[in-house]
């Protein structure tokens, strides 16, 4: 059963960190380029409304659920699961990366 969640959390730890990379793909080559094109007033205005928007959005469930999943699967991946090592780094490599530099 411990299996079955740990895999059931491996696999929500995919698919909201590749959520979360498409989402930071997206503004950074899309949003930030179209930013860039405005007069600066306006730039301001548009990235203070994304922000309102964005605090209202399914993003912050997306960015905390995938640092709470990453943060879980270091401390419950044990040694059982072949690629623990590997889980560990990518998960504290994903909670520095977002968490840090966010």
């Amino acid at each position: 059963m411990v299996n079955l969640i740990v895999e059931l959390a491996l696999l929500a730890a995919v698919m909201s960190t590749g959520l979360m990379a498409g989402v930071y793909f997206a503004f950074s080559a899309f949003v930030m380029s179209a930013l860039k094109t405005l007069p600066d007033s306006s730039g301001i205005a548009s990235m203070n409304g994304i922000n309102k928007v964005i605090l209202k959005s399914a993003f912050m469930p997306l960015f905390f659920g995938s640092c709470l999943l990453a943060l879980l699967l270091i401390f419950f991946v044990n040694e059982s699961v072949v690629e623990s090592k590997w889980v560990n780094m990518a998960s504290a490599i994903y909670l520095l990366g977002m968490l840090v530099t966010t």
